[in-house]
């Protein structure tokens, strides 16, 4: 059977045989540096230059992940074709591959000429926008390294620990952008063999596998397990940064720790327990790091209102008036809109409703609460992005709310997220109690299931998940007043 290009590959492709390189691999853990690995990805490409993004699953990553090793040569058949991601995207393309069960892999041990030194499509700094159309993708860039930080551990305690380190780079304009790496990948860039302190001639770096981010005011871009560096690469683009360089020095000082062995904070470790359990608790014998537990959404409730109007300049953003747009605190009239998401979500022992406010909801919505209200100002209607999240399945971290002490009812107020898996192709439902002798060995819980079917796909900064929409039992009425 001959090779067939990855660039003539379709959706009708089942037996099809490529050959291809594995060009570069990430395992995806989600929000921790030591979780469960959600998914492997890799960028294939062949010896006519094509690239094209590659996914194992998770139920398949023990015992298939090892066999595809970086730069090696492979004939690969029997693998799924399907259509690419709509967000976080690693390579332009409309289609993508998924290993299967049956797929074969042979290693080849002759290396065509051909296949490309560098996967990459470069992004300008000024058109880094985290609030873009291109948010949700990877993004790539070229610069000067001008500074490292120190890796800095990271980490509270409703947020998984970790640690990250911040690199500086400019353009041929000057304009600084800041790179922070985390986890693994902040402990794995050194430029102890690249860079000489004596002679301090600059390094260019590309970096590929990025998220644009923005703290505090600043555009950033995030580099997690998908991102990737090559100094002073050969590319074109390149050629002007070199030219530049030959009569420039930089002096770039190299922290200390990294020849250290980084150990990230340690915190109060959490209890994972189901919803039954937790709602059968006294608000008050909860510990003040809160439980985990895993939850699928399984609806919006009609009538809460998503969002509020907030002061921009108190330190803890009360409410302001909706119709004078004043704050009754300092009088401020600087405001901006943050969320207060309110759903239901079980895990098959108990259905809760559940809270979150604007940093934790805009993670799950995936975006923030300005540009939805701008597409939709009905605070009291549900909007498409909030109907989105129905079937979606988190780790979360909670604890009850204030009115959860003060009331019989109860409602679990996220202060975090452990790991996000995507969109479930079924809803659990808590069974129903009856009078009944149960038996002793437990049953299955009951699932309601739905259209839609997906591919084991995880979480965004979080969730890299892109699944079909599945039909919700939701109605929002048309946007009233929209600008």
């Amino acid at each position: 059977m001959p090779n067939k290009p990855l660039s003539a590959l379709t959706l009708q492709d089942r037996n099809a045989e490529v050959q291809i390189q594995v060009h570069r691999k990430w395992e995806f853990r989600g929000a921790v540096d030591n979780g469960p690995i959600l998914h492997i990805d890799m960028i294939l490409t062949d010896c006519t230059g094509n690239a094209i993004h590659c996914q194992i699953p998770s139920f398949l990553a023990a015992t298939r992940g090892d066999e595809f090793q970086v730069g090696k040569i492979y004939k690969m058949t029997r693998f799924s074709v399907a259509r690419a991601k709509s967000t976080y995207k690693p390579v332009d393309g409309d289609l993508m591959l998924y290993v299967k069960p049956y797929t074969t892999l042979e290693l080849c041990h002759t290396s065509p000429s051909g296949f490309p030194l560098y996967v990459y499509h470069l992004t300008s700094y000024d058109k880094i926008d985290p609030d873009g159309s291109n948010a949700r993708n990877f993004h790539d860039v070229l610069g000067i390294i001008t500074e490292i930080s120190a890796i800095k551990p990271v980490g509270n305690a409703h947020i998984p620990s970790s640690y990250n380190r911040h690199v500086l780079i400019k353009n041929l304009s000057d304009d600084i952008l800041k790179i922070t790496l985390w986890g693994k990948r902040a402990q794995e860039f050194s430029l102890t063999n690249t860079y000489d302190p004596q002679k301090q001639t600059p390094i260019v770096v590309l970096f590929v596998g990025c998220l644009p981010k923005e703290y505090q005011g600043e555009v950033l871009l995030s580099g997690g397990a998908a991102c990737h560096w090559y100094f002073n690469p050969s590319i074109e683009e390149a050629e002007a940064f070199y030219s530049r360089i030959e009569s420039e020095k930089i002096n770039i000082e190299l922290p200390s720790l990294d020849k250290q062995e980084i150990t990230p904070p340690s915190f109060p470790q959490r209890e994972h327990h189901n919803l039954k359990y937790i709602l059968s608790l006294n608000p008050h014998d909860v510990p003040d790091q809160g439980y985990e537990c895993t939850v699928t959404i399984t609806c919006i409730p009609e009538g809460k209102t998503w969002y509020y109007i907030a002061c921009n300049t108190c330190p803890n953003k009360p409410s302001i008036d909706p119709v004078i747009r004043q704050c009754s605190t300092c009088r401020s009239t600087n405001y901006c809109f943050r969320y207060k998401l309110t759903f239901k979500a079980s895990d098959g022992t108990e259905e809760a409703e559940m809270f979150a406010f604007d940093n934790v909801a805009r993670t799950i919505i995936g975006k923030p609460c300005p540009t939805v209200v701008a597409s939709f100002p009905d605070a009291s209607a549900i909007p498409p992005e909030i109907a989105a999240i129905v079937s979606r399945k988190y780790t979360f971290i909670i604890e009850f709310n204030s009115q959860s002490f003060r009331f019989l009812e109860k409602t679990l107020l996220i202060k975090g997220i452990v790991a996000s898996y995507g969109r479930m192709t079924s809803l659990p439902i808590v069974q129903e109690k009856d009078d009944v002798q149960l038996p002793l060995t437990p049953t299955k819980n009951k699932l309601i299931t739905t259209a839609a079917e997906s591919p084991s796909t995880p979480m965004s900064r979080l969730s890299t998940a892109d699944s079909p929409s599945m039909p919700q039992k939701l109605t929002y009425s048309p946007a009233k007043n929209k600008p």
